[in-house]
Parts: C-alpha cells; structure tokens; sequence
C-alpha cells in the first residue's frame, strides 16, 4: 500500500470527483483479495480470475460516478460482484 490512510468511502468520494489516484489507492489495497476471490472461485484458472478481476474493477468504477456509499467493508461490497461476474463468465 501507498502510505495513503484515507477509508475506503473517501477514495470512493474523490474517484467520482475525478481524481485517478484515488482509484489507484482502492486497486492496490484491494487487488489481493479480488484476485484471491476470483481464484478460488475459478477452481484455480488463472486466466479467469484476472478477466473476473479486471472486470470488477472496471464495474467498481462505473459504480463510482455516482454517489456509492458504503455500509460495511467495500470487501463486503466486492464479494457479490465477483461472484456474479464469475458467474457471467462461465456461462
């Protein structure tokens, strides 16, 4: 992680106000366990959990042009997503 001590909820805020890095911040302190889900759920493909991966994060931003207020852990937010997206992959 980059030193950046700012929650989750503020990164969120100031991607939709437009500053890139603060995306940058929520990709690194949350790839491991998007990559880590999406292993495990893909039985061990790898290629398919880096496509799962890189599409939750891509969703994660469309999600984050409007106003996205976390009542738990974004964690918590990712998990679903990743299974659906895995879902939707496999089919």
């Amino acid at each position: 992680m980059n030193g950046d001590d700012r929650s989750d909820q503020d990164l969120l805020d100031a991607t939709r106000r437009g500053d890139r890095s603060a995306f940058g911040v929520l990709y690194e302190r949350h790839r491991a366990f998007v990559w880590r889900t999406a292993l495990r759920m893909s039985s061990g493909n790898e290629t398919l959990a880096l496509d799962v991966s890189q599409e939750v994060f891509a969703w994660l931003l469309g999600r984050c042009r409007r106003r996205l207020t976390l009542t738990s852990l974004l964690t918590t937010f990712l998990y679903p997503a990743i299974k659906n997206i895995m879902l939707s992959m496999l089919d």
